[in-house]
């Protein structure tokens, strides 16, 4: 997301005046997150991993991601609530909608954009290498009918 080249974009202003501030390298960031999954896979040039590593822990990698997404929210309410990114934050009066829809508008962690990270990259190019792993897997383990 940061390492990846792209022309810097700038988001809409919000109704306290922020912009948020992105770097369009979303399409470039999917193919090396893609193409770097198979290089590394037993089917790529590195050998690190079958490369249906996903489809062999996906009950694992989902309790894992369930859990820390549970510590993770509960750390981004508090974040919001004493250290806000910018201006455009506050809370809604519930607790459990401010836990569940946020207390920032933008949060950031150490320069990180938290929803464009875990939304549009973490998320979005998941998806696109879990049917890699699930094919993968299939073609190397399930016997052909017949």
């Amino acid at each position: 997301m940061r390492l990846l080249p792209g022309k810097e974009y700038r988001g809409p202003t919000t109704a306290k005046g922020n912009v948020p501030i992105y770097k369009d390298n979303g399409l470039f960031s999917f193919f090396v997150s893609t193409l770097g999954y198979i290089a590394f896979s037993n089917k790529g040039f590195f050998n690190f991993y079958e490369i249906g590593i996903f489809y062999i822990y996906y009950r694992q990698m989902i309790s894992a991601l369930c859990v820390f997404a549970f510590f993770f929210c509960a750390f981004l309410c508090l974040k919001g609530h004493f250290f806000p990114s910018s201006s455009d934050c506050g809370s809604s009066g519930s607790i459990i909608m401010d836990y569940y829809w946020g207390m920032e508008l933008y949060p950031r962690i150490l320069g990180f954009d938290v929803k464009q990270f875990t939304n549009c990259r973490f998320g979005l190019m998941l998806w696109a290498i879990l049917p890699i792993s699930f094919l993968g897997y299939n073609y190397d383990h399930i016997e052909p009918a017949g």
